[in-house]
């Protein structure tokens, strides 16, 4: 992979749409050619230490400041959920929704933070309409999640009733690990700590781009413009 591009000229608007996915990469008017590292701004970080206080999800897209090489919050995108759900606003090119739960005082013992199956059909629909990444945005740190080209391709080449039934099996997939771990953690036989890796091992298996940021560590990420 090429170096970061960091020798742009200004962006002034919100990079939210005006790219469209080209394969492995994306086509974005007014953007050069490379690969542009993005760290989450500190302004974002702390809309979402905010966001994890409230009792309900809240989800949005990020936006690219291609120039600063930052993503901060498109304001005028943010979705409103409630306790364990909220609606994803469309043409994200990354996305982001929160998980504002709260483990017990032994909050190694809880696994709230990871994404659920549902959360995991939702990252696989909008990365195959053109999302990049998905981050879920939690107490612990940042889940980050695609699909890689393989899940793509095959899916692309499965009939409509082929892939429905596909994505009902990495729904099953991520349920079942859930329910396996919960019991384990409720037993005290498994943490937060051990479930987590697990959890990036199935996603990783199921043909998910995943990995864990944890809290402290600026969260960043790499786009591909063609």
């Amino acid at each position: 992979m090429s170096q970061p591009n960091f020798f742009l000229p200004p962006m002034t608007s919100e990079i939210t749409g005006g790219c469209r996915w080209v394969g492995s990469k994306y086509d974005c008017k007014d953007i050069q050619p490379g690969s542009y590292r993005l760290a989450l701004s500190e302004e974002a970080h702390s809309y979402f230490l905010e966001m994890l206080e409230r009792k309900t999800e809240v989800a949005g897209c990020f936006v690219m400041d291609m120039h600063k090489g930052l993503l901060e919050i498109s304001k005028s995108r943010i979705r409103q959920g409630r306790r364990d759900n909220v609606d994803i606003p469309g043409g994200c090119i990354l996305a982001f929704h929160s998980h504002p739960g709260k483990c017990p005082a032994r909050g190694d013992s809880c696994a709230l933070d990871c994404p659920s199956d549902a959360d995991m059909l939702l990252v696989l629909h909008d990365c195959m309409r053109g999302t990049f990444e998905h981050w879920v945005a939690t107490h612990t740190g940042y889940f980050i999640t695609g699909i890689s080209e393989h899940m793509r391709l095959t899916l692309n080449g499965m009939t409509p009733a082929r892939r429905r039934e596909a994505e009902k099996n990495v729904a099953k997939v991520f349920k079942a690990a859930h329910k396996s771990f919960e019991g384990r953690l409720q037993r005290g036989t498994a943490t937060l700590d051990t479930f987590r890796p697990r959890w990036l091992e199935i996603a990783k298996r199921e043909g998910f781009n995943a990995r864990f940021v944890p809290r402290g560590t600026v969260p960043t990420t790499v786009l591909n413009v063609g």
